[in-house]
């Protein structure tokens, strides 16, 4: 049930900012599980990039001072969506937040994991001007 999942998250982000610590443990283990075969991702010209679900704006500004390179993005819908819950609000009209790019998505999974991989192209090419 949706409203009991957001209920659930609102107590863990109260208790000890759980979703927050739990994915940057998640970036921080693997970034250490590749370091320890010889692999560093954090090399600048490896092509590495988490994707990590996070709609509220203070999860996603504190994401950001954790994590420097962050890219924002939206995924917008023209579908109307009914909120029972506030995770769905946000959800609604998450425009209220400056992402680095929206990302239209009308025809469901398929289109969007094609437009994954051309955002990710993007980054990739955007990254490697960085560099010079």
């Amino acid at each position: 049930d949706r409203v009991f999942l957001s209920e659930l998250k609102q107590i863990s982000k109260k208790y000890n900012n759980f979703p927050v610590e739990w994915v940057k443990n998640q970036i921080e283990t693997t970034i250490s599980d590749y370091a320890n075969v010889g692999i560093d991702i954090e090399d600048k010209y490896k092509k590495v990039i988490f994707f990590v679900d996070c709609r509220e704006i203070k999860e996603i500004e504190e994401l950001k001072s954790i994590f420097p390179n962050v890219v924002t993005a939206v995924i917008v819908r023209d579908k109307n969506i009914n909120a029972d819950n506030y995770a769905d609000v946000d959800n609604i009209n998450p425009i209220e937040y400056d992402y680095d790019y929206y990302i239209q998505n009308e025809k469901g999974i398929g289109d969007l994991k094609t437009k994954a991989e051309t955002f990710c192209d993007l980054i990739f090419e955007e990254r490697s001007k960085w560099l010079i």
